[in-house]
């Protein structure tokens, strides 16, 4: 037996939502994504010889600062199975609206990197054994650059640029990390291949999977989730 296994490792995922309205037509698939996540993680993870200790996830819903009187909707962590009904009461809370689509119909760019500075300031479980943390992006369009919409109300703290944003995915992948045998970090972003989604390949512990622009589906979702869990 390894060290370390049969050993529970905690596990913190933040969902980053693109509720704009043009999410309208997916946004049930999302919401039975995350609330079924749990539930498909825990049976892989047992196939690598640990248990799933505490679950964790938080949800970051987004739209557009310049447009939106609700750009970031933040809910808590919650802990799994214990606070799922609080977790689908946030769900059900989110609709999909605002944001703003040009002439030919297509979305035009939503404060996705400032929810990923979020996510990535979170407060992470620390544990001494290892700990794995998860972020996902889900939107159909590009993304504001950094600080373009600051001089709206309510503007969160941010990194400069996406290269700053980059240093704070390594730090939050890093912290307290130490010499953790069982740790396990990812980015895992649903998008376009437009900016500034085609900018992050070359991430560390990152992996985007394109979608069309302004059409992400509930089978793109389905299909991607399940190369994940490899079912």
């Amino acid at each position: 037996m390894n060290e370390g296994q049969n050993q529970a490792i905690p596990v913190d995922v933040v969902m980053c939502v693109d509720v704009t309205m043009s999410m309208a037509p997916v946004l049930n698939e999302i919401r039975k994504t995350i609330l079924t996540f749990f539930d498909r993680f825990r049976l892989g993870f047992r196939e690598t010889g640990f248990e799933l200790g505490e679950a964790r996830m938080k949800v970051i819903a987004f739209r557009d600062y310049g447009y939106d009187s609700e750009p970031l909707q933040e809910s808590p962590f919650y802990t799994l199975p214990k606070q799922k009904s609080e977790l689908r009461r946030f769900l059900d809370s989110l609709e999909a609206y605002g944001g703003v689509e040009n002439y030919s119909g297509e979305a035009e760019p939503a404060c996705a990197l400032e929810a990923m500075s979020m996510a990535f300031k979170s407060e992470w479980t620390l544990y001494p054994l290892g700990r794995h943390r998860l972020v996902f992006v889900f939107t159909d369009a590009p993304a504001w650059r950094l600080w373009e919409r600051a001089k709206y109300p309510g503007y969160p703290q941010a990194p400069g640029d996406l290269e700053r944003l980059r240093d704070w995915w390594y730090i939050a992948r890093q912290k307290e990390a130490g010499a953790f045998k069982h740790t396990v970090c990812c980015l895992l972003v649903l998008a376009p291949e437009i900016y500034p989604w085609n900018e992050l390949q070359d991430w560390e512990e990152c992996e985007v999977d394109f979608c069309p622009l302004g059409s992400l589906t509930p089978s793109f979702v389905r299909k991607t989730m399940d190369e994940l869990f490899e079912l």
